[in-house]
């Protein structure tokens, strides 16, 4: 048999009828057949001898099989009266239909893995009592789970626990060395990896159970608020505007003050009064009116309504902030830690775009946040940006902040070993747990519910707190005041300078 040679249609499920000798035989015929385009575990094998040897070595072909963990598989095989017998196994429990009869094990009484026997008879009804399913019970059989450093397999205990199997936990650190979860599911040295992989990360050589979960990606931070400078209010107003500001308030006030008789004094009131769309007190000479209307109405309407409408929402806005989103990390220069596999999304925002701002973002191969908050809770200037199920808890006991609002939500995969027997079964299961509700229930418990408390105490401590005013409140006004008293001062000495030369 030579897989390249075989060019017509085949079934998605194609019957193996196979012939071999020996066990090595078979062993190397099932090779090749595992490489073929056509190849599928679940189809059904019927092994054919005709000595009566074969029916004495039944169980060691079927063990064979099972290392390929093939379910559905028969042997068939002749008695010296001519009797035609057909074997199978079930490799979890010692179950079976009452049309297959146990073949005792002497050596291994307690042993699971057990051997049937039911005589053939040419009987077009016998096809439908030949198959059972071997996976309806599984009497506490093992299943080996690999898991992170935690050892926790979350929403997957109850998983198992539905089909009555003994959970084995394997957590990654006390078995592994620096190998992947994949790893050991390519080997085979473990059936399911407890950790969700993102959508995005393929795996040809691992079983992706089509089942999404979403997880949610929070950013914990030290508790730390920030208020609203003068620089913030001026950086604001580009420097064209401010340019093209001060040149039209300069002619205005150049055209009062000589209309005016260069009294300064009533010229600043002027402006001011300008400025408050009030009336003005200075008389103007016809050509003079016309200018100042012209100049003075294409600032109310062009520049006025935007600089009122910023300073209103700057001003309208909180006196003081916390970090809540990506956009915040950005603009106050954190260091930001998370797992290498969101890279690419944080890339996807376009708010780190240089060189300079890269050397914030710092990719972790462990998706495991301890040290990161460890950092920041030394460290006002880290923030950790993880899954809020592994995050939330120990973030909360070290008196973190947390953002009350997700920044990622990611759907991801379970992987499990590619041949393994009991990918449909879990599947199944799985999926049941999701469309039940079971996943919602854990997200209110544990992530919704715990954010909207965090929410809620936010806004009490916000009415609790009342920020006194002090002289740090005041700096710039008592610089405003000083101005206007300079300005005051000199406008007087002018004036009286001007009327004395007048004299």
């Amino acid at each position: 048999f030579l897989p390249k040679d075989t060019q017509l249609y085949y079934p998605t499920h194609p019957l193996y009828i196979l012939s071999a000798d020996t066990t090595e035989q078979l062993e190397n015929l099932l090779i090749l057949l595992k490489s073929s385009p056509f190849w599928n575990m679940k189809s059904t094998f019927f092994v054919i001898g005709k000595a009566n040897k074969f029916c004495r070595d039944s169980a060691v072909i079927l063990e064979e099989m099972w290392k390929f963990e093939l379910l559905s598989s028969f042997v068939v095989c002749s008695k010296t009266n001519n009797q035609t017998m057909l074997y199978t196994y079930n490799p979890y429990t010692n179950r079976a239909t009452d049309s297959w009869v146990a073949v005792r094990n002497k050596e291994n009484s307690k042993r699971r893995w057990t051997l049937y026997k039911k005589a053939f008879i040419n009987d077009p009804k016998i096809c439908k009592t030949l198959k059972f399913d071997k996976t309806q019970f599984m009497d506490r059989y093992p299943v080996k789970i690999i898991t992170g450093i935690h050892g926790q397999i979350g929403s997957l205990r109850p998983v198992f626990r539905s089909l009555n199997m003994q959970v084995k936990v394997h957590p990654h650190d006390e078995c592994c060395g620096h190998q992947t979860n994949a790893g050991f599911l390519i080997l085979g040295d473990e059936d399911i990896a407890a950790g969700f992989y993102h959508i995005d990360v393929f795996n040809k050589d691992v079983n992706i159970i089509p089942v999404l979960y979403e997880f949610h990606y929070i950013i914990i931070t030290q508790k730390r608020s920030f208020t609203y400078s003068f620089r913030e209010v001026i950086a604001m107003l580009d420097y064209r505007t401010l340019f093209a500001i001060k040149s039209i308030i300069s002619l205005i006030f150049i055209v009062i003050v000589v209309n005016n008789r260069y009294h300064v004094g009533s010229a600043f009131l002027d402006v001011f009064k300008l400025l408050l769309s009030m009336d003005m007190d200075t008389p103007f000479v016809r050509l003079s009116m016309m200018f100042l209307f012209f100049t003075a109405t294409f600032f109310m309407f062009v520049f006025e309504p935007a600089i009122e409408s910023q300073l209103f929402a700057l001003l309208t806005r909180p006196q003081s902030y916390t970090i809540e989103n990506l956009k915040d990390l950005h603009d106050h220069q954190y260091h930001v830690y998370f797992y290498k596999g969101i890279r690419k999304d944080f890339i996807n925002e376009r708010l780190w775009t240089t060189v300079e701002d890269m050397k914030y973002l710092h990719p972790l191969d462990k998706n495991n946040p301890d040290d990161c908050l460890e950092l920041a809770s030394k460290n006002n200037t880290v923030a950790c940006v993880y899954t809020s199920h592994i995050i939330l808890e120990t973030a909360l006991n070290k008196i973190l902040h947390v953002s009350s609002k997700f920044v990622f939500i990611k759907n991801n995969f379970v992987w499990s070993r590619k041949d393994w027997a009991l990918n449909d079964r879990v599947y199944e299961r799985i999926l049941n747990t999701v469309e039940s509700g079971f996943n919602d229930k854990f997200d209110r418990d544990w992530e919704r519910n715990v954010l909207k408390t965090i929410k809620a105490k936010n806004r009490i401590n916000q009415l609790d707190d009342y920020d006194e005013i002090t002289e740090a409140n005041l700096y710039y006004a008592y610089i405003a005041f000083m101005i206007c008293q300079i300005i005051g001062i000199c406008t007087f000495i002018v004036e009286r300078l001007i009327a004395r030369f007048r004299r």
